[in-house]
């Protein structure tokens, strides 16, 4: 679902949408994510014990599960991959509550 805003929207609109539903940026247009279904989760669960174990054991980075903000551009992208991992030399673009710039990588998965 997307909505046509005659203005972009900006991280700073973002931040002003409803607890409690997941959305992201693109362009400066908001589209509501669905929630994952049980197949969905299977995977990303068993791909984030996997990196996450592969991580812990070589101590090179985080990884984080969604939702957890990717903020690509202030101006109107957001996104929140199902999985993001983020490397020790960029623990820079690192906040308490998500990650400015471009992530060391990120998994999104379809359904489709």
């Amino acid at each position: 679902m997307a909505t046509k805003p005659s203005i972009r929207l900006t991280y700073e609109d973002y931040l002003d949408f409803p607890d409690g539903q997941r959305w992201e940026l693109i362009d400066g247009e908001a589209f509501m994510v669905p929630s994952p279904n049980e197949r969905h989760q299977r995977i990303i669960t068993e791909l984030t014990r996997q990196v996450g174990n592969h991580v812990k054991d070589h101590d090179g980075g985080r990884v984080y599960v969604a939702p957890f903000d990717v903020v690509l551009d202030a101006g109107g992208d957001v996104f929140q991959p199902d999985l993001v991992f983020i490397a020790d030399e960029d623990m820079g673009v690192l906040t308490e509550a998500n990650v400015w710039g471009t992530p060391s990588w990120a998994i999104e998965w379809s359904r489709r």
